[in-house]
C-alpha cells in the first residue's frame, strides 16, 4: 500500500510540474517525491524527457542540475544540451544552458562545428551565429569570423555584429574596412567602449595619432577605471614627440598596470626630449611594443 501511495504522489507531482513548468515549489515537490524513494536517476530521466518538449523551462533546467550533480559527467550534460538545441534551434534558454554546459568543458572546435551544423539547417538562427561569431573569435579564424559576420548583419545589423565584422577586418590588416565597420558600431551604440578603444588601435596602426588620441580620450571618459586607452594614449603621445601629455597619461597606467608602465617608461626613457632624427627609430621601437596591445580590454 505505501508503494502505491508513493507512486501515487509522484504522478500527481508530475502532473503539477506539467500544469505550471516554472513553479519552483513544484518541482522542489517532485524531485523530494523521487529523492524519498532513491529515484534520482528516474528524476534525471524524467526532466531531461520533459526539457525535449519544454526547453525553456529555467526550472527544468535548474532541477536537473541540482539532481545530476555528481550523477552525470559535465559532457554527458554537455551532450544534453546539444540534443535540446538540435530540436530546439530557436529556444534562447536552451542556448543559454548549452553556455553554462561549455564552461565546463571549454572546446571551440565543437562550438564552431555545432553552429555551422545548426546555420546549416537554420539559416537565420541569430543564437547559432552570434555564438558561431564568438568561436571564431576565439580561435582566431579571422576569414572565416568575417564572413560569419557578413552573413549576420544581414539577419541582424546590430552593434555587436559590426563590432565582430570590425574585428575580423582589423586582426587581417583590412584597415580601412575595420574603421568603417568600428564607425557603423559606433553609430547605432555610440558609448560602445570596446568599438571605441579598437577603432583608436586602428588609427593608431595607420599613423594618425592625432584621431586616436581623440577616440581614447573619449573612452577614457566613458570608463574612468580602464587602464588600456591609457596605454595607448602614452603610445601616442610618445610617438608624436609629446612627452609631458605622455607622461600624465603613464601616470595613469601606474595606477592599475604597473608593469605595463614599466615597459612604456623604458619607451620614454629612449627618446630625446625634443624633435630630433632620431626621434623616427624611437618610434619604430614604440611600434613594436604596441602591438603588444593589439587587443584592446574588455573585448
Amino acid at each position: 500500500m505505501s508503494q502505491i501511495f508513493a507512486n501515487w504522489t509522484l504522478h500527481r507531482n508530475q502532473r503539477a510540474v506539467e500544469e505550471a513548468p516554472d513553479n519552483p515549489k513544484g518541482w522542489s515537490r517532485l524531485y523530494g517525491a523521487y529523492a524519498d524513494q532513491d529515484k534520482v536517476a528516474e528524476f534525471i530521466g524524467f526532466s531531461r524527457e520533459f526539457l525535449q518538449r519544454h526547453p525553456d523551462s529555467q526550472e527544468a533546467w535548474k532541477f536537473l542540475r541540482l539532481a545530476g550533480e555528481g550523477r552525470i559527467s559535465h559532457r554527458d550534460a554537455l551532450d544534453f544540451a546539444r540534443d535540446v538545441i538540435r530540436q530546439h534551434p530557436d529556444c534562447e534558454r536552451a542556448w543559454t544552458q548549452l553556455d553554462v554546459e561549455s564552461e565546463k568543458l571549454k572546446n571551440s572546435s565543437e562550438w564552431i562545428a555545432l553552429c555551422r551544423e545548426i546555420v546549416n539547417r537554420h539559416p537565420n538562427n541569430m543564437h547559432a551565429w552570434s555564438r558561431l561569431m564568438r568561436e571564431l573569435k576565439t580561435e582566431a579564424k579571422h576569414a572565416d569570423l568575417v564572413s560569419a559576420c557578413l552573413q549576420a548583419i544581414r539577419l541582424k545589423p546590430d552593434a555587436q555584429t559590426w563590432l565582430n565584422l570590425a574585428d575580423g577586418y582589423a586582426a587581417q590588416f583590412k584597415f580601412d574596412e575595420a574603421i568603417s565597420a568600428y564607425e557603423k558600431a559606433l553609430t547605432l551604440k555610440p558609448n560602445f567602449l570596446v568599438a571605441l578603444n579598437g577603432l583608436g588601435c586602428v588609427l593608431h596602426t595607420q599613423g594618425r595619432y592625432e584621431e586616436a588620441i581623440g577616440i581614447y580620450l573619449k573612452a577614457t571618459r566613458l570608463n574612468t577605471v580602464d587602464a588600456t586607452p591609457w596605454v595607448w594614449l602614452t603610445l601616442a603621445y610618445i610617438q608624436l614627440g609629446q612627452r609631458p601629455k605622455a607622461q600624465d597619461a603613464l601616470a595613469r597606467v601606474k595606477k592599475t598596470l604597473p608593469l605595463v608602465a614599466e615597459m612604456l617608461t623604458a619607451e620614454l626613457e629612449s627618446i630625446p626630449n625634443t624633435g630630433s632624427p632620431e626621434m623616427a627609430n624611437a618610434r619604430l621601437t614604440v611600434n613594436r611594443l604596441a602591438l603588444q596591445f593589439a587587443r584592446p580590454a574588455g573585448s
